[in-house]
């Protein structure tokens, strides 16, 4: 997930549709499914009445690491879409310990946090992704506006904007389609693509598009 990008833009493949096998998509702007760290319901048992309080009600915390502890345990000093600081502090069980990649944890980075309470014990309900949260933002946006509607033939070319059938999509990502390779390039090289592309090829941040339309009653978990 750190690997370096490469140096010029992957190659194209057929115009099949991930928005289609996803389902739906959406970008990370509902604060009832991505909420910042004050909507948290406390895991302490306080009095109040809970946000989250039904079986199908699904969140996940985006958080961009500020800075790495690994003594006495591994923590994090990250910040929410609003830039209030906090901690998250790694506990846990005996059978997975072993679970918790640290190499992935670098300040810069977000990571996504599945079923957040304002005391956290991570059990590996957890994504890393490596850029910050604002670019997270915007690559959500982006993967809303071009990654093409839902099982539809039309698409929009990432480069120029064009609407129609028979686009090509990028062969790393599987999401963002070209008119050709003139217009990859200039999502490559103008839009932001060399970084996002990375992002978004891990199928942990695309099972993160989807879960504001989640409706099942099991835990959300990403994919392993």
């Amino acid at each position: 997930m750190a690997a370096t990008p490469a140096q010029g833009p992957p190659p194209t493949s057929s115009p099949a549709s991930p928005a289609a096998a996803l389902g739906f998509v959406t970008g990370f702007d509902n604060t009832e499914t991505f909420p910042f760290f004050d909507k948290l319901d406390s895991d302490q048992g306080l009095a109040g009445t809970r946000f989250y309080d039904e079986p199908d009600d699904h969140w996940c915390l985006l958080a961009e690491i500020h800075h790495v502890e690994h003594f006495p345990r591994d923590s994090l000093l990250a910040r929410d879409c609003e830039g209030r600081p906090f901690v998250i502090a790694f506990y846990p069980d005996a059978n997975r310990a072993g679970d918790i990649n640290t190499s992935r944890l670098q300040p810069g980075h977000t990571i996504a946090i599945l079923y957040a309470n304002q005391h956290f014990f991570l059990d590996g309900t957890d994504g890393v992704f490596p850029v910050g949260l604002d670019a997270l933002f915007r690559i959500g946006a982006d993967c809303c506006n071009y990654g093409g509607p839902t099982g539809g033939e039309q698409k929009k070319c990432h480069g120029c904007g064009r609407e129609g059938v028979g686009l090509v999509r990028c062969g790393r990502c599987a999401f963002f389609y070209y008119c050709n390779k003139v217009c990859q390039e200039v999502g490559w090289k103008r839009k932001g693509h060399r970084l996002a592309c990375q992002v978004v090829a891990d199928p942990a941040f695309k099972a993160l598009l989807t879960l504001p339309r989640v409706r099942f009653t099991d835990r959300f978990r990403f994919p392993t």
